[in-house]
């Protein structure tokens, strides 16, 4: 994963988060509390690095973690969960805490057996689902024991799989009563699952993650995130390769944020496949 094609300093502040999940979800299976020191310096870092540049969130769309894709998959939850924060138009100290949630939202899992929570949900038995289930509970526990300060973030991780329209878990809470945070990491949370392999399938590519949730408006997920979703989290990343309509092979070079499903493309090859000549 060394040769994508983003900066050395977003490549370090990825490295530094993950690093941190790594280090807590371990602690956490050993015990029942974790080290919260680092937290907020950590999304602060991704947030005024997202503020700066989409270096950070075009990462995220490329990096995942083969040996431990749990890990890398909340760093990216916590990445992609500031980028729509800031399209809504949180100020700074609401984008660390979200970013912080983001990074503690699957803290549970540390109580988790891994062989259960790798698998496709829908093939594990009852019992086994339950289990799996009970790591947002686990989570919200663990934050209060290890910083009782921390109360947002617990609810925030307590909630991240509810569903507005009530078949979520573990309490089944409608759209009012799950905490806006907590709405934001659902989105998130599923979104980038979509986008990054599983045990039991490929990788979607983003616009097909994309219109997965789509078909989840107003029942899983609120319009509104749908609508920032679609604005504010890059479709086309900066970096990957699109084919055109008129045949020709293009690479992606800015987002286009008044309208993401039409990027900024330098054309590398013609319709024949021979290099085209660059402007």
């Amino acid at each position: 994963m060394n040769n994508i094609p983003v900066s050395s300093e977003a490549k370090e502040i990825y490295k530094k988060a993950l690093k941190y999940v790594t280090r807590i979800q371990l602690e956490l299976r050993n015990k029942d509390t974790f080290a919260v020191a680092e937290l907020f310096e950590i999304a602060a870092l991704m947030a005024q690095s997202i503020r700066q540049s989409e270096q950070l969130s075009s990462y995220a769309i490329y990096y995942f973690d083969v040996q431990d894709i749990a890990r890398s998959h909340v760093v990216n939850v916590a990445i992609f969960s500031i980028a729509l924060s800031m399209g809504i138009g949180y100020g700074d100290d609401e984008l660390t805490e979200v970013g912080a949630a983001g990074l503690l939202h699957d803290v549970g899992i540390g109580k988790i057996p891994a062989d259960l929570f790798h698998g496709k949900i829908e093939s594990l038995n009852r019992a086994e689902q339950k289990i799996v289930e009970m790591h947002s509970e686990f989570g919200y526990r663990a934050i209060l024991e290890s910083d009782h300060n921390l109360e947002n973030l617990a609810i925030c991780t307590l909630q991240h799989h509810e569903r507005i329209d009530g078949t979520g878990y573990p309490n089944r809470l409608h759209d009012k009563q799950i905490d806006p945070c907590a709405k934001i990491l659902a989105i998130i949370d599923t979104y980038e699952a979509l986008i990054h392999p599983r045990d039991y399938r490929d990788t979607l590519v983003p616009p097909l993650g994309l219109k997965e949730i789509i078909t989840q408006k107003g029942t899983s997920f609120s319009p509104e995130l749908v609508r920032h979703l679609i604005e504010h989290i890059s479709i086309y990343p900066v970096g990957c390769f699109v084919l055109l309509n008129s045949g020709e092979t293009a690479k992606v070079i800015k987002t286009n944020r008044g309208n993401p499903v039409r990027p900024v493309v330098r054309i590398l090859y013609d319709s024949k496949g021979y290099p085209a000549k660059q402007q």
